[in-house]
């Protein structure tokens, strides 16, 4: 009897550890994404009083924006200091338009002059206000020094400052 007793219990706390570490990510369960929405989705929203969906979609137009002007190896650094980057790029509004015709006009000037106005008409898309775009950003780099240093959150400033 206490050979199974012992058997149940040992069945039992292995159970209760894969549960526990299946919402770390990394560990066989939580990902990215999960941890985006727990990091840097959570402040904006607190702070900012946006949805989730807002959070998400005007973060991922910021970054999006750092993506394209940021050489890779230091987006790489971003993208190291802000878990589920992937899920915040693929929540933001989708719209070139703009982009195109006055990359046409400007050449490469445009994508400097662009950048924040792509930026502020995803916002709109999102049901946020274009100054919204400037009090998203310094949460933003907030969180991303927290996690990466004064570095990151200087490559951050330098794309939207």
């Amino acid at each position: 009897m206490k050979s199974k007793q012992l058997g149940i219990f040992v069945i039992v706390a292995l159970t209760m550890m894969v549960n526990a570490c299946s919402s770390i990510p990394g560990l066989g369960g939580g990902s990215d994404s999960d941890s985006a929405n727990t990091g840097l989705v959570n402040m904006l929203t607190s702070q900012l009083g946006v949805s989730n969906d807002q959070a998400m979609g005007g973060a991922g137009a910021l970054l999006g924006l750092a993506k394209s002007t940021l050489s890779s190896g230091d987006f790489a650094m971003v993208g190291k200091a802000i878990p589920g980057m992937d899920s915040l790029l693929g929540a933001a509004p989708k719209d070139s338009k703009l982009s195109d015709k006055l990359s046409t006009v400007l050449g490469d000037n445009a994508k400097k002059t662009t950048g924040l106005g792509d930026v502020a008409g995803s916002f709109s898309k999102l049901g946020l206000s274009p100054d919204m775009v400037g009090k998203f950003a310094p949460v933003i780099m907030s969180y991303a020094q927290s996690n990466g240093g004064d570095d990151v959150m200087s490559l951050l400033k330098g794309v939207w400052q």
